[in-house]
């Protein structure tokens, strides 16, 4: 990203996962994570940037919007899950100044909600 914190894609601020763990949110920030979209596509762009995708977040967010199964068909390792979910737990817990039990609880339910599909699972979402 450029010298701003954060890129505009259809209206909605995404900022890098890195920045969000950092706790050095300004107030305009906090607004928009909190009134917008912001917080769950930062998230989700996180992810796939996570595993190394190379698409631009526009292209990422078209997909979430366009198709409901979007997630079954990207998938990560155990570790790559693990990791990302503690990413996620410590966003949560800095943003809204939670306990790491609490954090954790919704970092879980949003792996579960949002999260890619784990390499060797074979479930179906149909």
């Amino acid at each position: 990203m450029s010298k701003s914190k954060f890129q505009t894609v259809y209206g909605v601020r995404i900022y890098p996962v890195d920045y969000l763990m950092s706790a050095e949110l300004t107030e305009s920030d906090l607004s928009h994570l909190f009134d917008t979209n912001s917080l769950l596509y930062s998230v989700i762009i996180g992810m796939y940037r996570y595993i190394g995708s190379k698409k631009q977040n526009c292209d990422i967010i078209k997909d979430c919007k366009k198709d409901n199964k979007w997630l079954a068909k990207t998938k990560w390792t155990d570790e790559q899950f693990a990791d990302f979910e503690n990413k996620l737990t410590q966003i949560l817990k800095n943003l809204y100044c939670i306990s790491d039990e609490i954090a954790l609880s919704k970092a879980q339910w949003f792996m579960i909600q949002y999260g890619l599909n784990v390499k060797g699972n074979n479930m179906s979402f149909e």
